[in-house]
């Protein structure tokens, strides 16, 4: 089983990538192809501090799924997209 362990120097709110968020053994994750799955992507940092912490320790590809995305539709360039989404014909 795979121990992948959190820095305790940053908090659950912190949503930025750093390098040393996580730390994954090197051994298990060796030559591996790992796939993450995350309910939800607001900023990314943590799935991408992850994603990072497993090629540091050896894994040869990392690929992730989100199953949600958080969009404020105060952001700019979310809006126009929300715009074109509500009129496309599902």
């Amino acid at each position: 089983m795979l121990q992948v362990m959190a820095s305790s120097a940053y908090s659950n709110e912190d949503r930025d990538f750093h390098r040393d968020r996580f730390f994954v053994p090197p051994g298990p994750v060796a030559r591996a192809r790992v796939l993450l799955l995350d309910d939800t992507w607001t900023s990314g940092g943590r799935l991408q501090s992850l994603a990072f912490a497993l090629k540091d320790a050896g894994a040869v590809a990392v690929a992730a799924v989100v199953l949600g995305r958080h969009v404020n539709p105060a952001f700019g360039p979310s809006a126009s997209m929300i715009g074109r989404l509500r009129s496309a014909q599902w």
